[in-house]
């Protein structure tokens, strides 16, 4: 695959896609985003998230009493 140097062009093709890029207009810069007033939360919401974190936070089981499970289902074989 050719490619084109647009810093140092050669051939005249080059030259004007060298101008081309070089010379872009700024582009306009997008309006600022309207501001987002926070969500009011009511205390039944905020309740309802206190215990989904509540729950998250709960110790798990631990790995090796997985393991003693699953080979209590599945046990070795040789």
């Amino acid at each position: 695959m050719l490619t084109k140097s647009l810093l140092f062009p050669v051939t005249r093709q080059d030259k004007a896609l060298s101008q081309a890029y070089f010379n872009k207009t700024e582009s306009p810069k997008p309006k600022a985003a309207k501001e987002v007033e926070p969500k009011k939360l009511s205390a039944d919401e905020i309740q309802h998230y206190v215990d989904i974190l509540l729950e998250a936070s709960k110790p798990v089981e631990s790995v090796d009493l997985t393991k003693q499970i699953l080979l209590k289902k599945f046990p070795k074989q040789d």
